[in-house]
């Protein structure tokens, strides 16, 4: 697990030549040839939707989604659809599939991985209380769990709660400022 810098921030390597960027918790692509020979090797058969999805392209792996998706597991489906649907601002519709997921989780490691990605999409809609209190509980779970949780799970709730908590004491000392000035 290395930190590398990223387009907007430092990246934490998750493998695979796939990275969270540190600002905006989004997973990217920062190896692309790491990326490309597991995307070829052919065990996820929904790479060709991630791949759309971490070059930021949404409508592009809706596409491909739509091309694939039959052959995935509905709970993955619905989780990369939310994703795709986090992505094309329509968050209403990515909570209320988290929302389910995490409900219906066949264990506590997956209600931690849904619920850690309920929080980017508060955080992407800007909901920073919501997205700190999920990523907070996606952190919790992932202590608790036995066996423990992979480190690069802990270490991406541990850098979404600091860059939400970061965030958060920036804009209430933002809005102190603003009070300051008008008093």
């Amino acid at each position: 697990m290395n930190d590398e810098r990223g387009e907007n921030g430092t990246v934490l390597d998750i493998g695979s030549g796939m990275g969270i960027d540190s600002l905006t918790l989004r997973t990217v692509i920062h190896d692309d040839a790491a990326f490309t020979e597991w995307a070829a090797s052919g065990q996820d058969g929904a790479a060709p939707v991630l791949d759309r999805l971490f070059r930021d392209d949404p409508d592009g792996a809706q596409v491909a989604l739509d091309q694939v998706g039959m052959t995935l597991p509905a709970r993955r489906r619905d989780a990369l659809q939310a994703e795709i649907w986090r992505d094309q601002r329509r968050f209403d519709d990515a909570v209320d599939t988290y929302r389910r997921l995490i409900e219906e989780a066949p264990s506590p490691a997956r209600a931690a991985v849904l619920t850690q990605h309920l929080g980017k999409v508060r955080f992407a809609a800007g909901d920073y209380e919501s997205a700190r209190d999920c990523f907070a509980r996606a952190l919790d779970m992932r202590l608790a769990q036995s066996p423990p949780a992979p480190a690069d799970q802990v270490e991406s709730s541990r850098l979404a709660l600091s860059r939400v908590e970061q965030l958060l004491t920036d804009g209430r000392a933002e809005a102190g400022r603003a009070g300051s000035t008008t008093r």
